[in-house]
């Protein structure tokens, strides 16, 4: 009897954990905006990302890659090379090319 109850309380545990949220700091993000440049600035790109929870500032390191029509994965757009420090819900990120920060006067 007492075997029984030990493992229903170590297979109980492991059901618990399975359905715990996933821990990280930027999760909930949406694309706002895309801009895909235009035949005269073919290399001005950049994509607006909005947070819809708190807290999300843990970008640093990672890509943001484009995909083609056909659900092949297509050009890494950029890499985030630090954190940010507003992690407010609804802020929003800009993660634009050199070509489209000249274009548009990004500061």
């Amino acid at each position: 009897m007492r075997r029984i109850a030990v493992v229903t309380i170590l297979c109980g545990g492991a059901l618990l954990g399975a359905f715990t949220p996933a821990q990280a700091a930027f999760h909930f993000m949406v694309i706002e905006e895309v801009y895909a440049g235009h035949p005269g600035r073919p290399g001005a790109h950049y994509v607006v990302l909005r947070m819809t929870s708190s807290f999300q500032t843990q970008v640093g390191g990672h890509p943001i890659t484009t995909f083609l029509a056909d659900g092949t994965p297509g050009p890494v757009f950029g890499t985030f090379t630090q954190n940010v420090s507003n992690g407010a819900f609804g802020s929003r990120i800009l993660m634009a090319t050199q070509e489209a920060v000249e274009m548009f006067g990004i500061a």
